[in-house]
């Protein structure tokens, strides 16, 4: 009975998670593009928004300012990281899936994301989740034997699909509040809490990847590595700036932002 209510539980929250993650991928509304490019800019820009915010015109959603103390900044690398997005990372991607098979693709995919479990499994620990831990365990150990060092996704059809954790999670499941909203450079939303959690899963990730013996030392190994995590990371995201239409794609990145993580943390 325990386990179908947990069961039943994680499908609710998978079914929100789709959804926000739908709204985000812009099936809600198609944008205006100009010979089929994809639009640099929303419909509306952001120095009207802040006027009619500014005037009481439009109230933020999801929010105050208390939540956005740093908007003006965060607007800015929004901006900046959708032109970086627009002009470099997306060109670097398309030519990635021009002159790679989709079965390569998948494997390098599969590669990093197994990788991420030894993150996982370790916050699940932290937490305290002992039923967690040892499933991210099991998926670790029939991926990188069976699956030939995570290239290959043995565990998911054996009934044991990935399960996010990271240090933010941590941090949130011992009641540490999301703080003020920020936006990084290239990496996107995020917020002062998921940004300390963010330190701490990199130098734990430096200091448990087993890919160190075959790195260290090998300085044009270390840039192939992260120069194909950096484009794996960019080909699985499946978001696109501005594909939403919408003058508020901000405010709803940042709201949808703040629930996908509360999502996450409750689970």
């Amino acid at each position: 009975m325990n386990s179908l209510k947990i069961n039943r539980n994680r499908g609710i929250q998978a079914l929100l998670a789709l959804l926000l993650l739908t709204l985000i991928s812009g099936c809600s509304t198609t944008p205006r593009t100009i010979d089929g490019a994809p639009p640099e800019t929303p419909l509306f820009t952001d120095e009207a928004l802040q006027q009619k915010v500014a005037s009481g015109e439009i109230v933020p959603l999801g929010g105050s300012e208390n939540l956005d103390p740093w908007m003006g900044f965060n607007r800015s690398m929004y901006t900046f990281n959708a032109r970086l997005d627009r002009y470099v990372l997306l060109p670097v991607v398309r030519g990635y899936e021009f002159v790679t098979p989709k079965v390569a693709r998948t494997g390098v995919s599969n590669f990093f994301s197994n990788l991420d479990e030894i993150r996982n499994f370790i916050n699940a620990v932290l937490q305290l989740k002992g039923e967690k831990a040892v499933h991210t365990a099991a998926r670790f150990t029939w991926n990188s034997t069976i699956g030939v060092l995570g290239l290959i996704d043995v565990a998911t059809p054996m009934e044991l699909p990935k399960r996010p954790e990271d240090f933010g999670q941590t941090l949130g499941h011992y009641g540490v509040g999301p703080g003020p909203y920020l936006v990084l450079p290239l990496l996107g939303p995020s917020s002062l809490r998921d940004t300390s959690g963010l330190l701490v899963d990199t130098l734990i990730g430096t200091r448990t990847n087993p890919m160190n013996p075959v790195l260290e030392g090998h300085l044009q190994r270390q840039v192939a590595y992260y120069t194909m995590k950096v484009i794996d990371g960019r080909y699985v995201n499946k978001f696109r700036y501005y594909a939403m239409g919408s003058p508020f794609e901000y405010t709803w990145v940042r709201y949808l932002y703040g629930k996908k993580r509360q999502l996450e943390i409750a689970d």
